[in-house]
């Protein structure tokens, strides 16, 4: 008999990865399912590392020095009703590059529609 795990990211919307670095969070990596019509603008204001007047970008994807919210395209969503974001964050006194954040958000987007999430 094959028995099936829960998803913590399907039950419960959220899913954070943090880093830490001399028992300090550095970074913060989230996936959410959140349902369909958020905005991503929306979701990167309640952030809070990403104060609204700091955000730049278009209708999927919000980056700021310390932070950003991609909206990830799935071809198979495993939940049809919702949108997944991936949400990066930088908490503390670091200053990284946007030019950083933008690079790095999009390429940990491309690792979160690679997984499970996106396909059935």
């Amino acid at each position: 008999m094959k028995q099936d795990f829960d998803d913590p990211l399907l039950n419960h919307g959220n899913l954070h990865c943090k880093l830490s670095v001399d028992e300090k969070v550095v970074f913060i990596g989230t996936q959410t399912w959140l349902e369909k019509g958020h905005s991503t603008l929306a979701l990167a204001t309640i952030q809070p590392e990403m104060e609204p007047e700091m955000l730049d970008g278009g209708p999927d994807f919000q980056y700021s020095q310390k932070g950003a919210a991609l909206r990830v395209y799935c071809p198979n969503p495993r939940k049809k009703e919702s949108d997944l974001f991936a949400l990066t964050r930088i908490p503390g006194p670091q200053e990284p590059d946007v030019s950083d954040v933008k690079a790095f958000t999009k390429n940990y987007s491309k690792g979160v529609a690679a997984s499970r999430q996106c396909s059935r």
